[in-house]
C-alpha cells in the first residue's frame, strides 16, 4: 500500500471542503474497503501490463495514484452518505489512466514490455505445426 487508511480519509475531508473530525462514522469503514480496492486496482492493471511487483512497489507516483483512487471508490461507497455527482466522482477514477500511465522508480522509467517483442517477423522456423500442417 503507499497510502494509509487515514491519508485517504484525510483526502476524502480535503475534498469534501470539510474537517476530518465532522466526517460521519460511516467513513471510518468506508476508508478502508476504498484503499484496499484502490491498490488492487493499480496492482492488478499494472500486473496485468507486465511490471513486477517490486516495480509497482517502487512506483513514484503510486501513492498519489492511490489517493485519486481511493478517492474514487470512498465516493461510491460513500454515496448513499451524501448527494454526490457521478460526474464529479467519475473524475477520480484512474483504472483508464493506469491502462498507458508510465511507472517510474527514482525518475527511471521502467519498462514492463523490456525483453517482449513488440513488433517485427515471428519466427516459426522450430514450430512443429506450421500453416502448412495437414490435420
Amino acid at each position: 500500500m503507499f497510502i494509509t487508511d487515514d491519508q485517504l480519509k484525510q483526502a476524502v475531508a480535503d475534498a469534501m471542503k470539510q474537517p476530518v473530525t465532522s466526517l460521519a462514522p460511516a467513513w471510518d469503514r468506508i476508508k478502508v474497503d476504498a484503499n484496499q480496492e484502490a491498490y488492487k486496482d493499480i496492482v492488478g492493471i499494472l500486473l496485468n501490463r507486465g511490471f513486477t511487483q517490486a516495480q509497482i512497489d517502487a512506483w513514484d507516483r503510486g501513492a498519489a495514484m492511490q489517493r485519486l483512487q481511493g478517492l474514487y471508490w470512498a465516493f461510491v461507497h460513500g454515496a448513499g452518505l451524501h448527494n454526490f455527482d457521478d460526474r464529479w466522482v467519475n473524475k477520480y477514477d484512474q483504472r483508464a489512466n493506469l491502462e498507458s500511465v508510465a511507472v517510474s522508480s527514482g525518475g527511471d522509467v521502467s519498462g514492463a514490455d523490456a525483453g517482449v517483442a513488440v513488433s517485427g517477423l515471428m519466427n516459426t522456423d522450430d514450430d512443429r505445426y506450421t500453416i502448412d500442417t495437414k490435420w
